[in-house]
Parts: structure tokens; C-alpha cells; sequence
């Protein structure tokens, strides 16, 4: 990153010498820093437009697509804006695989953000250059193609950023190990199902057989993604000793797993702590995890934790009852509708504990 920042450092005073402009250097540079600023956006834009693209060339249906926290869902009846994010990510192209798919149609499907994003860079910047000799205008196209490239070919270029894999990184793990392939369809298609209603319980059988397929397995990146969905699957049938055994063996593996699951995993240990009235521990875990569910408020899961902790261990029923106005409003924004019946659920379930503790209505 420093060797990228020194080279653009470079290349400016080279741009600024060879396409000269009457103004001012502050102007210039307020220009060159909005560039900079929206270039990154549409960019994302358009690399989640590029797996968009390829995975229907290569038989995958649109599930849902994300810029920053807005969702297009599709529900099979038309394209409906909802609120979600995850923190750290710009934007998430979510596609389900038909059962008829191309061959490798999973490497075309991951190649496609960065291939696309480098060839429409490239194209918008040939067709400025040869519609136009505005310095400015050039100036500021260069910049926006410079940082397309740059992006999109870190995004091919296989790495870990910011304990995330990245698409190039993706393509590797998959030739590596099939398994990883399979999982990928296997977890797109449990998220249609839970974003259209369905809850992990609604997908008993499915989830047993996964299950007995990792069963005795290491806990890594390859499968954590079903071992998240089984500590859900248990909360949801209020199996909090299980779920806490295996939250608790996920944690001890922690070193194999990406930074944004370990906090995931982090959060579902917050919550159970404070329902088994662990109130120090969950006191002390909630500062590990406090500016990651701070950097969540799109997630409903969040503001239910929030809300839990504010009621049963700072009992500070004011905090509570602004949180529940927020989860329920997040009840119209929430994309996922299997998740709205599981948060409804879960914290029903902590009313109750509420009320059992204090003999008071919330």
C-alpha cells in the first residue's frame, strides 16, 4: 500500500506538469480529492455490476444486489429497496445458482467484478481522450481510471485485506479445494431462502446434512460460514447451551477465521452472556465488539443485542425502549424476512426474561 500511495504521489506531479491548469492549487486539489471520492463509489458501483453480469452469463439468478447500505432484493416479483450493512464493505453482488450451471461458472462468477472493472475503466478513459482536450476534464478521467485499475486488479491479485479474502483469493481457494466451491452454491442458496422468509429451523433437513458433512472437521474460513449458521440455528430454537459450545469452540479457532466472522462470533457470545445473566463478562465483551455493532446499525441482530444489553444488564429501561423502537422500525428495512421472524423471536424471548426478572411490563 505505502509503494501504491508513492507511485500516485509520483504520477500527480507528472499529471499536473503535463496537462497544466489556470487554477488554483487548492481549487485543483479539491478537485483532484472529490474525484478521488466519487471515483471510489462508482467504481464499486461497477465492479458489483460486473459479478452481476457474468454470473447470469453463467446461469446464476440476481438475489440481492448492495451499494453501501441500500439492498435491491429480488423477491421474484419485481426489485425492492431495503436498509442492511456490513461493516467494511462497500457493496455485495448476491446471486443463487441454478441447478443447471456452466462448468466453473463459480471462477467466471468471482473474475467478473475485476475483469469488468478494469475493461470499463479502460473504455470510459478512451472515449474522454478522444472526445475531448479539456485539461480538467482530462485530469479528472485519468484519475478515475487510475483508481479502477488499481482497484479491481488488487481485487484479482489473491490477498487477504482486512482479515476478508478477496475475489482473486476466492478463484485460488476454490481451484485448491472443490469443497470450497460447493459451499459457496450451497450458501447462496440458503440466503435466498432466508432472505424470501424461510429461518435456518424452516431448513432442518438441509442444515443436518451439511452438518454431517464438516462434522469432526477443523473450524476454518472454508466452513465457518455453516458453523455461523449453527450457532443461529440453535439460538433460534433457544438451544443456548449448544449454541454457546460451539461459539466457544469457533473462538478457540479464531486464528483460522476472518476478522469480520470473529466478530460476528464475538457479538453472538455478547448476547449470550447477558441472557444467562453473565452480566461482567458481557460487560467485558462488550467492549471488544462496541465499535463493530456501533458500524452495524443497519443489522437488526445489532440493535437487538443493543437493546438486550441496555434492559438486562445496565437495566436502563429509557436506552431499551429507544433500541426497540429502532429494531422495530428496522422490521421495514431489513431485506432478510427469515431473520425479522427470527430477531422477533429471540427477543420476545428476552421480554420475557425481563419480566420474569423485575415482575414488570417493559
Amino acid at each position: 500500500m505505502i509503494i501504491i500511495g508513492v507511485i500516485f504521489g509520483l504520477l500527480e506531479v507528472y499529471l499536473l506538469n503535463k496537462f497544466p491548469i489556470e487554477l488554483e492549487t487548492f481549487t485543483i486539489m479539491i478537485i483532484l480529492l472529490m474525484t478521488i471520492l466519487v471515483s471510489n463509489y462508482i467504481h464499486i458501483i461497477i465492479h458489483e455490476l460486473g459479478h452481476l453480469i457474468f454470473g447470469k452469463l453463467v446461469g446464476y439468478s440476481l438475489s440481492s444486489f448492495r451499494i453501501l447500505s441500500f439492498v435491491f432484493v429480488n423477491y421474484g416479483e419485481g426489485l425492492e429497496i431495503k436498509r442492511f450493512n456490513i461493516p467494511g464493505t462497500g457493496g455485495q453482488c448476491l446471486m443463487v445458482p441454478n441447478y443447471e450451471m456452466r462448468e466453473n461458472a463459480y471462477l467466471f462468477y468471482n473474475l467478473g467484478g475485476g475483469v469488468f472493472g478494469i475493461i470499463t475503466s479502460l473504455i470510459i478513459g478512451a472515449i474522454v481522450f478522444a472526445l475531448t482536450n479539456n485539461s480538467v476534464l482530462i485530469l479528472i478521467t485519468i484519475h478515475f481510471v487510475l483508481i479502477g485499475l488499481v482497484m479491481n486488479f488488487m481485487n484479482l491479485i489473491p490477498m487477504n485485506i482486512g482479515g476478508v479474502d478477496n475475489d482473486g483469493k476466492n478463484i485460488i481457494n476454490a481451484i485448491k479445494d472443490k469443497d470450497i466451491e460447493r459451499a459457496f452454491e450451497t450458501q447462496l442458496r440458503m440466503n435466498d431462502r432466508y432472505l424470501r422468509g424461510e429461518t435456518y429451523s424452516d431448513m432442518n433437513n438441509l442444515i443436518h446434512t451439511i452438518k454431517l458433512r464438516y462434522e469432526g472437521s477443523k473450524i476454518k474460513n472454508s466452513n465457518i460460514w455453516f458453523y455461523s449458521i449453527l450457532v443461529q440455528y440453535y439460538m433460534e430454537n433457544l438451544e443456548f447451551d449448544k449454541a454457546e459450545e460451539l461459539v466457544d469452540e469457533i473462538l478457540r479457532n479464531k486464528s483460522n477465521i476472518i476478522s469480520i466472522i470473529v466478530n460476528e462470533i464475538y457479538c453472538d457470545k455478547l448476547f449470550l452472556y447477558i441472557i444467562k445473566n453473565n452480566k461482567k463478562e458481557a460487560k467485558d465483551c462488550y467492549e471488544k465488539v462496541k465499535s463493530y455493532i456501533k458500524a452495524s446499525k443497519y443489522m437488526q441482530d445489532k440493535i437487538r443485542i443493543l437493546y438486550s444489553y441496555e434492559l438486562l444488564v445496565n437495566e436502563d429501561i429509557k436506552k431499551a425502549n429507544i433500541l426497540n423502537k429502532k429494531f422495530k422500525k428496522l422490521n421495514k428495512d431489513n431485506p432478510y424476512k427469515g431473520q425479522i421472524k427470527y430477531e422477533k423471536n429471540i427477543i420476545n424471548y428476552v421480554d420475557d426474561l425481563y419480566r420474569e426478572k423485575t415482575n414488570s411490563i417493559i
